[in-house]
């Protein structure tokens, strides 16, 4: 058989499928400012996985997809048990909640994915519920599977801070999803004094920052057939309360009094910190 008759079924094909129709598209915008860190390997994880194509049935792993760009990553802020820290990969995160998002809203099937241990909305990118944690230290990972009988392409972008995703395949009946999250039960963070004998007499320092504690409840909505709509539930994520923390000197010299975190003398540091 001639390479021109071996094209024929290929050249077929595709114009039977036609060109890629665009699935879902799912993007985030993190606050300004914008951490450099974190941005800088947002960026490099889009370059990781943009253009990357899933055959019908193929699993996509993030973790995976990273490990080409390991020599790359910079530290960027993350979180861990509660804490804000600096990490190498700090920020990738941001990346895989738009790819999660945009899976969901594509209807593929979700293999894997995690939420992070603490939640705060003030540097938020998603809603708490529609984030999804990354860590290969411990084995955290976001996975799919192109469900669809059609290629999978993805188009991933970052500019600034915002991250977009875009799943480009075909799919016989598309119906439009959404994601629907509710809180079940918000814990108030508290505050904790610790005393540091470097502080001067009366001064105070922020140490760490509080976050409430969530239980937040998560839903797939999509439109029926009859053009009722059906949701189907993803669980529920949990967050930590965390309190936060300050530092104290000795009580100013003739008040007699123990500073109070709320005092006017106040001098808080705040750490800078980016949800990864």
């Amino acid at each position: 058989m001639t390479p021109r008759l071996l094209m024929l079924p290929l050249l077929l094909l595709l114009s039977v499928a036609g060109p890629a129709e665009e699935l879902a598209r799912f993007s985030c915008q993190r606050p300004e400012p914008v951490e450099q860190g974190s941005a800088t390997n947002a960026a490099i994880a889009c370059e990781l996985v943009n253009g990357v194509v899933l055959q019908p049935g193929e699993a996509f792993s993030f973790n995976h997809a990273m490990g080409a760009g390991l020599d790359r990553f910079v530290e960027g802020t993350a979180y861990s048990s509660g804490k804000v820290i600096k990490s190498e990969g700090g920020g990738v995160c941001q990346v895989s909640a738009a790819l999660y998002n945009a899976a969901l809203l594509a209807g593929l099937e979700v293999l894997e994915r995690h939420s992070h241990s603490l939640y705060d909305p003030a540097t938020a990118y998603v809603p708490a519920g529609r984030d999804s944690a990354i860590s290969r230290s411990v084995g955290a990972d976001m996975r799919f599977r192109n469900s669809t009988a059609a290629p999978l392409t993805l188009s991933v972008t970052a500019q600034g801070g915002k991250v977009e995703a875009v799943l480009l395949g075909h799919q016989r009946h598309q119906r439009k999803r959404w994601i629907v999250t509710q809180e079940l039960e918000r814990e108030a963070h508290g505050r904790r004094l610790r005393d540091d004998a470097a502080l001067a007499p009366g001064q105070q320092v922020q140490q760490q920052e509080g976050f409430d504690g969530l239980r937040i409840k998560r839903q797939l909505c999509k439109e029926a057939v009859d053009g009722q709509s059906e949701c189907e539930s993803l669980g529920v994520d949990e967050y930590m309360k965390v309190d936060e923390v300050w530092l104290q000197g000795p009580p100013s010299a003739g008040s007699g009094q123990t500073p109070s975190a709320s005092s006017g003398q106040v001098q808080a540091t705040i750490p800078s910190k980016e949800q990864p």
